[in-house]
């Protein structure tokens, strides 16, 4: 289902709520090998059924970015891609689970959508900015969510018991298909630590400048 995500020795923090007995709330925080927090790790908890109407998920293209850069989402999940540029867009996927094109003019704030139905991997690139490029990862879950600049995220779980846990990033230098941990959510607070055990690679330039358009 994925072709590449990075090998982990456990290093990260679960702050576990149970607030109404059937949910637990889990905070978790990725770390690199040095220690760094990082960005734009995707994690997800094989946990539950996947949402029947799940919300619809954005793209958008801003100042020549894909905002955000990588998007997570369970499967069956609509995507829409707005245009917020005062140029215009040629939104792309090659990627085996989802191919399309949309020409997104500038300012086009109309409907764009693309439901991704199949769990993976989706690479988004733009036909006009071939420097613009971004991720959309479809989960086969509904516990699915994307790290901040601190290397955090909450998810909610359904409840307490055994699950599995995926981590992926994108400039992950350790050659696995995936991991698979599995956690024991059993406690009202357990900690439990996530680190990259390699340097991640250098980030893809995303700028360009002097360009009009």
């Amino acid at each position: 289902m994925i072709n590449s995500v990075t090998r982990l020795l456990l290093a990260l923090f679960f702050v576990i709520n149970s607030s109404t007995g059937y949910a637990s709330d889990v905070l978790l925080k990725v770390l690199s090998v040095e220690n760094e927090p990082v960005v734009d790790a995707v994690v997800y908890v094989q946990a539950g059924d996947l949402a029947k109407n799940p919300p619809v998920a954005v793209m958008n293209q801003h100042d020549k970015v894909f905002v955000p850069h990588v998007l997570a989402v369970p499967a069956g999940t609509l995507v829409d891609f707005p245009n917020s540029d005062s140029v215009n867009h040629y939104v792309y996927s090659f990627s085996e689970i989802k191919k399309f094109q949309f020409k997104l003019f500038k300012g086009d704030l109309e409907k764009h959508q693309m439901v991704f139905d199949k769990p993976g991997i989706v690479t988004i690139g733009c036909n006009i900015h071939d420097f613009m490029f971004g991720y959309i990862f479809v989960a086969p879950t509904a516990y699915v969510g994307v790290t901040n600049n601190a290397g955090e995220l909450k998810l909610t779980l359904p409840d307490k018991g055994e699950f599995s846990l995926v981590v992926w990033h994108e400039r992950a230098n350790e050659d696995l298909e995936k991991l698979t941990q599995k956690i024991t959510v059993n406690s009202t607070e357990q900690k439990l630590h996530i680190n990259f055990t390699k340097s991640l690679k250098p980030p893809r330039k995303m700028t360009h400048e002097g360009d009009s358009y």
